[in-house]
């Protein structure tokens, strides 16, 4: 059955959460500036009481026919940013798997997708949000043996 896979998002996310909270925390007290990166970020500067968006409600993308057909595979980096409500505001294609149709069947998919927001200071905010999406088949089998 062919599939495709968000990686890099979290839903339960408690662990890379807490994570990521102590390491900007660690930075903000430093004096450094800390913002978003490849695995997801406010893009305010890291204060005390920063926490980021959480994926919820996951929509996966279908596997376009045409690409089943043709055995497209690849992987697909995508960035969103999520507002206050915790609804998907932009869509931003960062890397392409190298087949449109997989690119907009992603991008398609990262529209509905709803997140817990991003909090700063105990106030929601916007933030990126940077994940992949895997798509992959099964392996062909010779059945004239």
């Amino acid at each position: 059955m062919p599939r495709a896979m968000i990686r890099g998002a979290n839903k339960r996310g408690e662990r890379s959460l807490a994570v990521i909270f102590l390491l900007c925390l660690a930075v903000a007290i430093a004096g450094l500036r800390c913002s978003s990166g490849r695995a997801g970020g406010a893009t305010e500067e890291a204060t005390h009481g920063v926490w980021y968006p959480i994926l919820i409600d996951e929509v996966r993308p279908e596997y376009p026919e045409e690409a089943k057909q043709a055995r497209w595979e690849g992987k697909v980096w995508v960035e969103v940013l999520v507002g206050e409500s915790g609804l998907v505001e932009e869509v931003k294609l960062l890397n392409s798997s190298g087949h449109k149709e997989l690119d907009d069947s992603a991008t398609e998919a990262a529209w509905k997708n709803k997140f817990s927001p991003a909090f700063q200071s105990g106030e929601p905010v916007k933030a990126l949000f940077t994940y992949s999406v895997v798509f992959s088949l099964p392996a062909e089998t010779n059945d004239e043996e």
